[in-house]
């Protein structure tokens, strides 16, 4: 598009031709001039991701070994297999990527919330006694 405009052609026939606004013309020859480098992409602005589909098969292999694990325990089994940290949302978005599960042991015992652990009588918590009290 470019070669035929500098070679004279009217912005209205490349359009036609491209199938392209005018406009999307016009600034690709202006990006063209001020930049020097034509319409290579610009580099993608912010950090590189911590984790790339490069990484999918440790992550696979992490997961498979150990699937009852909790997020926080994948996290900190790649920081020390790997060479950097990954957070715990870092991680959960990688697994869901994936499509990998984090299948639980029925027989693991479970956290809870407060609530539940009160009205049990676990840790913390008066049990029954604590539900006659409450209004």
């Amino acid at each position: 598009m470019l070669a035929a405009r500098a070679a004279g052609t009217p912005v209205s026939e490349i359009a036609a031709r491209f199938q392209v606004s005018g406009r999307t013309i016009t600034r690709w020859q202006q990006r063209q001039q001020d930049s020097g480098i034509g319409l290579a992409p610009s580099p993608i602005p912010g950090r590189p991701p911590r984790m790339t589909v490069a990484d999918a098969p440790a992550l696979i292999a992490l997961v498979t070994a150990d699937p009852d694990a909790t997020l926080q325990e994948y996290c900190d089994r790649w920081t020390a297999q790997q060479d950097g940290s990954v957070s715990r949302a870092t991680m959960c978005r990688q697994l869901q990527r994936l499509g990998l599960t984090r299948k639980k042991d029925p027989g693991r015992p479970r956290t809870g919330s407060g609530r539940a652990r009160l009205l049990a009588g676990g840790p913390g918590g008066a049990g029954p006694a604590a539900t006659r009290l409450r209004r």
